[in-house]
């Protein structure tokens, strides 16, 4: 893991550690470029945001400087809203979910 992903990983576990809407995926980059490939990750850290059927919402990278970037997103699509349909979550993340919990 590179400085920058060490920096921001516990910062945003605990702003998010009382949301049960937000669901983290971690995804090592050396061992996944295909994955990182297909999701267009341009630079490290890099954030997805989604929601249900809506998909991808936001993507962008993110510091320890730049973190008011992941606060503002969490702000803008973490407001409840109805949404209809089951989640999209991208094919190459799926096996994710359940294999990877934030830790």
């Amino acid at each position: 893991w590179c400085q920058a992903c060490r920096r921001v990983q516990p910062m945003l576990q605990e702003y998010v550690s009382d949301r049960s809407d937000v669901v983290l995926l971690r995804v090592n980059y050396d061992h996944n470029k295909s994955i990182c490939k297909a999701l267009s990750v341009k630079k490290l850290p890099y954030f997805h945001f989604y929601r249900g059927s809506q998909g991808k919402l936001a993507d962008f990278s993110a510091s320890k400087k730049t973190f008011h970037r992941l606060e503002d997103a969490l702000a803008q699509h973490g407001t409840p809203r109805c949404s209809l349909g089951k989640p999209k979550l991208p094919e190459p993340l799926q096996q994710y979910k359940d294999e990877h919990p934030p830790q």
